[in-house]
């Protein structure tokens, strides 16, 4: 069921991405919601990875870090995405929410709350400067690639084998792999979108690409 659910959630990617955004932006008052500057990457804590796997497979992670939302307005945000496909699990549901309201929460009357110690100096130092580079298991977690992909099996996307065995030995392969990862897009492997990511920088696209064509 979860499978048939991630699929689902696949097909509408492109259109949810931005609602989503809004629905986020919506929920909060000004000053509770909007960082100055908002975190590139979700900071680590439990429950980071399983948000960044069901939550960032639709969305950058900066539409999460920018936003100040209390436990009821996270919960009904996770509660909206899974009705319109999102593959989260009933048992997911509670990691997901606790991590977002103890890392980008506000209190009910509007007001902050503090973060736990340290989280905006871990979530700047996961993240690299223009041009930075991250190790390749960063990269797949902080753009969400496990949530659609493993390294041998189907899941929403192919397998990483899969596009390796594919694109690999072809003239050009690299390339198309590499805008494919960065501008998205559908037709390759059927009618199921892939959302774009424009935030990954060259040095993390090569690296990955890489990674990806090694695991043949």
């Amino acid at each position: 069921m979860l499978q048939r659910s991630a699929t689902r959630w696949a097909r509408t990617l492109t259109v949810l991405g931005p609602m989503l955004t809004a629905v986020l932006l919506a929920s909060a008052p000004i000053g509770a919601q909007a960082p100055a500057t908002p975190e590139p990457t979700l900071a680590p804590g439990p429950g980071m990875e399983l948000t960044m796997q069901r939550c960032v497979i639709c969305h950058e992670a900066q539409h999460i870090t920018r936003s100040r939302l209390t436990r009821a307005e996270w919960l009904e945000n996770t509660e909206l995405m899974i009705k319109r496909g999102a593959p989260v699990a009933a048992n997911e549901i509670a990691p997901i929410v606790d991590y977002l309201f103890a890392y980008y929460g506000r209190n009910d009357d509007g007001s902050a709350r503090p973060r736990p110690a340290g989280a905006a100096a871990a979530a700047s130092t996961t993240a690299p400067s223009a041009g930075g580079s991250r190790d390749v298991q960063t990269v797949l977690a902080t753009y969400g690639c496990t949530g659609c992909h493993a390294v041998d099996r189907k899941m929403v996307g192919p397998s990483f084998k899969e596009v390796a065995h594919r694109f690999g030995s072809e003239a050009g392969g690299t390339e198309r792999v590499a805008r494919r990862i960065r501008e998205g897009g559908a037709g390759a492997w059927g009618s199921i979108p892939m959302p774009p990511h424009p935030a990954i920088n060259d040095d993390e696209l090569r690296a990955l690409v890489t990674w990806v064509f090694a695991q043949r």
